[in-house]
This record gives structure tokens, sequence and C-alpha cells, in this order.
């Protein structure tokens, strides 16, 4: 099923990632838009450019990667297929990674030694692990990021309308001293109470309904002459709709527990903090800058990310680089 947009939706309102040029574009654009960035984005448009790759040549070899339809989200033998269709590939990944990031350079030196099985314990580690940050869980995601899209497009009944318990644990990361995103008499640059028009039609699932992980980032698309707000998974980059009233981390719907922070360097991307878990993920409006993607803007916009961790937030869950 196609939307007026021309996205696959596949599932209930869940929403296939964006094309693969769509976010290796942005990666040009804003690495030359923030100086900041341009180490980490140049990084990213690499690691872009492989799973681009992947992706095509999973699409051109269906008998060899042929995906079988399943029910369960985060499937199993699904996952583990992925690593092992796609695992020859992994010393170009890892030559790529060699000359990227400093601390995941170390880490491939050690999964260069990993076998199959190494690969398969890791992604294990990663689905129910209590804290994403480790960096050895930046393989196996790149690695199957463009397998899990192509099986959200060839097999729609891989996403469960199902509703998975809330068994798995919430990213963490480490704050650092540096940047900053205040006015010069150190008051926030704005701070406010999300009063737009909600739409009432977008259901309250805090987890990917492909794959049952968190989201990475969500935004926010003009629709109907209002907004809808939409979350991006940190794992397989499906989006799914979600109520724009309420935190995506533990669902808070208490208005006086929620705010949002805009810096004005970056006016089309939020920071949306709750109160009650004391977590925050970034909002991308799509109403201000249309030509944002909201996996690729997420990233670029790292000042943000220090904001709030100087005020003691944690992020909801780590983009593919560990920020």
């Amino acid at each position: 099923m196609m939307t007026q947009d021309g996205e696959t939706m596949v599932g209930a309102g869940f929403l296939t990632p964006a094309p693969w040029d769509s976010l290796i574009e942005r990666c040009k654009v804003l690495a030359r838009r923030y100086s900041s960035a341009k180490e980490i984005l140049d990084f990213y448009h690499k690691i872009l450019t492989f799973q681009k790759g992947l992706y095509e040549e999973v699409r051109g070899n269906k008998e060899v990667f042929a995906i079988e339809e399943v029910g369960a989200r985060c499937n199993v033998p699904l996952l583990k297929k992925g690593l092992e269709v796609l695992f020859p590939h992994s010393p170009t990944l890892l030559s790529i990674v060699r000359e990227g990031p400093p601390l995941l350079a170390v880490m491939s030196r050690e999964v260069s030694s990993w076998g199959l099985m190494g690969w398969e314990t890791t992604l294990e580690d990663y689905r129910y692990a209590t804290h994403r940050g480790q960096p050895l869980f930046f393989f196996p995601r790149v690695l199957l990021q463009p397998y899990l899209q192509y099986a959200m497009e060839e097999v729609g009944a891989y996403c469960s309308p199902r509703r998975i318990p809330p068994e798995a644990g919430l990213g963490v990361a480490s704050g650092s001293s540096s940047g900053d995103c205040l006015r010069h008499d150190n008051t926030p640059l704005q701070t406010k109470k999300d009063d737009h028009t909600q739409r009432t039609d977008t259901p309250l699932e805090t987890r990917c309904p492909s794959c049952g992980q968190r989201p990475q980032v969500g935004y926010l698309r003009p629709i109907d002459n209002a907004s809808q707000r939409l979350l991006t998974c940190s794992f397989c980059h499906g989006e799914w709709p979600y109520n724009r009233l309420s935190c995506p981390g533990c669902g808070e719907s208490d208005s006086a527990k929620l705010s949002y922070f805009v810096a004005e360097e970056y006016p089309a991307v939020r920071v949306d903090i709750c109160d009650t878990c004391g977590q925050y993920i970034k909002t991308i409006d799509l109403g201000k800058d249309p030509q944002a993607v909201p996996v690729v803007d997420e990233l670029a916009t790292i000042p943000l990310d220090l904001w709030a961790r100087e005020r003691g937030y944690e992020k909801l869950e780590l983009n593919l680089v560990g920020i």
C-alpha cells in the first residue's frame, strides 16, 4: 500500500524507511552546513553507501535472500539468517570502520576475529541489553539494517500488530562538557509545552511494530491542516505514528511533565524531555524544514545531546554511532 507521499506502508500504520539515496544526500548537505558534525557525517556517509550496496544486492538476489513470512517481531531465525547471508561483507565494513571514530576503529580489531557465532551473540546481547551504548552493537546493526528494510518491503506480515511487553531496557549515554545551546544569560533558548494541534488517530505504541526496538528519533509531518508525529526505529529504521502528547519512553501524557527545548542553531530540531522517566528524544519538524531526513538530522545536532545530558537527561535510544 502506498501513502499519498509515495511511501510504502506495511502492517497497521507502519512506514518503510527513507530511500538510501535520501540519507546519503542529506549527509552531504548537513556536512557542509554544520562544521562541528562534518567528521561524523562523513563517516556516516561511508556507512550509508556501504548499506545501500548491501540493500541492492539483497533485492537483486531474491532467490538467495528469500524471506519467508514471519509473524513475530524481531524474529530470531530471520535476524540470524540475515547475518548469515551478509557475513561475507563484514571485512568491507571493518575496513571502513578502521578509518572512522577512534573507539569504533579499536573495536573493529576485536570484531575482525569473530566468526559468525560472534556476530550472532552480539546481536542477541543487543536485543536484550539494558544499556545499548556498547560500541560492539554498531556492527550487527549496520549489517542488518538493509536486510530488514528488504524484509519489511517484501513481507508486510513481518509487521505484527501485537504489542510486546516492555522487557528490554533503555539506552544510556555518557555526557560531555563541551558544546552548549544556551543564551548568554545561561537560560534555555526556548522552553515550551507542546500546544500544537494533535491528530487523534495515532496509536500509543512506544516500540517499533516491526522489530520491537525503541525509537531513535521522532518527526512531525504536516498533514490535514495539523501535524502528525511519527517515530523512527533505532534498529530497522521503520517508522510508525505516535501520539504527539505522550512520552515515547514511558507513555507519560501529563503536560506538566513534558516539555521541549529548541536552539537557535537548529530551528527545525527540538529536544523532547520527560521529567517522569528522565529521558529525551529529538524531534525533527518537517514543517520548518521539509528537506530534513530525521535519522541524519538527529545525528548532525550533537550539541543538543550535550545540552540535555548536562542537565541529567538520558537519551531514549542511541543512534548508530553511539551518540
